[in-house]
């Protein structure tokens, strides 16, 4: 469950409540201009998931996809934001993305530190960090920052996976 400052964190606003409109925008994807996946658990369907990521493509410039990751707070630190990460990574490079674009709020210190991590380049925009990944760049397989690697082993298994290039 959510708090209000994760909902802030994550919407940029408090939300009192998700109305229908919202939660078919979020939910709604054509896995074209807006990719959509959600971590769930195969032995409790029942429960609402541990997180989800999407992309949307930006309409203005339909090389660069906005990413958005939600981790439920009792499951963040496990690795599900870079399996989710990875795996949107390699979606947008095969559907013709060339930049992955994280905006993150200067007060969320611990998404801001771990996109800085996965090799993320940072512009500052007053209240808010936009932080590019170039999907076009193999500079994430030379790396040796720790979140780097693990973000590269996603990467490549997804890329196998989904018939990409190694």
């Amino acid at each position: 469950r959510l708090n209000s400052g994760d909902i802030a964190m994550r919407f940029w606003r408090d939300l009192i409540d998700i109305n229908d409109e919202l939660l078919d925008r979020l939910t709604s994807a054509d896995q074209i201009n807006h990719l959509a996946w959600c971590a769930l658990n195969p032995e409790r369907l029942e429960d609402p998931g541990y997180g989800a990521g999407s992309v949307w493509r930006l309409k203005n410039d339909p090389s660069v996809g906005e990413i958005s990751l939600t981790i439920l707070p009792d499951y963040q630190g496990r690795g599900l934001g870079i399996v989710l990460f990875g795996l949107l990574w390699v979606l947008a490079r095969l559907l013709g993305m060339q930049i992955l674009r994280a905006n993150v709020l200067n007060a969320n210190h611990r998404a801001l530190s771990w996109f800085k991590r996965l090799g993320g380049e940072v512009h500052s925009h007053g209240a808010f960090y936009e932080i590019d990944f170039c999907l076009m760049d193999n500079a994430l397989a030379a790396s040796e920052i720790p979140s780097q690697v693990e973000l590269t082993r996603w990467i490549h298994f997804f890329q196998t996976e989904f018939g990409g290039e190694s």
